[in-house]
């Protein structure tokens, strides 16, 4: 599942930009990304404080409809559910040379199920346990200030998106994308204003 993650809140207006091609790949499951698009796109350009960081992020998605080309339901009855954590530790560096290096994991814990129905045919799967993993073994970020913007932060990361999570091919319900992947990201966040927002385009390119 692809998105946008939209935050907001009275103390600041964030402005973030990422994007991320992860070129390696094996079978994917619907050709689908593996990056975890709602974790990783809060703050992106801003890097963890010096010393060891630990944060959570908490993902919920419900549907109760499935749409084809047209716009039309393609399922009469149909109801999909899931939520994910993702607890990512991390260590960051005091500046060098005004940089901030890091590195963390973050491995992903949830819940996923489906149900659907077709006639008298009635289809149900729950799954749950651990996701994909996504790891950053380097990071680095900076930041400045702009009279006309105020506060800015960049960062850049490579990672590696690893298979962790449990998939079958004979299932509809699965954890995990069945594939591992690596790129860049970069992100720019800025402080400004009394709200706070921010987006991120993602491309992934499996093989």
């Amino acid at each position: 599942m692809a998105g946008v993650i939209e935050r907001r809140s009275i103390a600041a207006l964030l402005l973030s930009l990422c994007a991320i091609c992860p070129p390696s790949a094996s079978a994917t499951e619907n050709g689908g990304s593996n990056y975890p698009v709602g974790a990783q796109t809060v703050f992106p350009g801003i890097v963890q404080p010096p010393g060891f960081n630990f944060n959570a992020v908490e993902n919920v998605y419900v549907a109760n409809r499935v749409n084809d080309a047209r716009g039309e339901r393609t399922l009469p009855r149909f109801h999909l559910d899931s939520e994910f954590t993702s607890l990512s530790l991390g260590y960051a560096t005091e500046p060098i040379f005004g940089i901030r290096f890091g590195a963390g994991i973050t491995p992903q814990f949830g819940r996923a199920g489906v149900t659907s129905q077709v006639g008298v045919a009635r289809f149900q799967q729950t799954k749950k346990g651990l996701g994909d993993t996504y790891l950053t073994p380097l990071e680095a970020g900076w930041e400045g200030e702009l009279d006309w913007l105020g506060p800015w932060y960049q960062r850049v990361q490579f990672v590696i998106l690893l298979p962790t999570g449990a998939y079958d091919v004979r299932d509809r319900v699965n954890l995990g994308r069945n594939y591992a992947s690596y790129g860049a990201t970069w992100g720019l966040s800025s402080t400004v204003g009394s709200e706070a927002w921010n987006s991120r385009d993602l491309k992934s390119r499996p093989h």
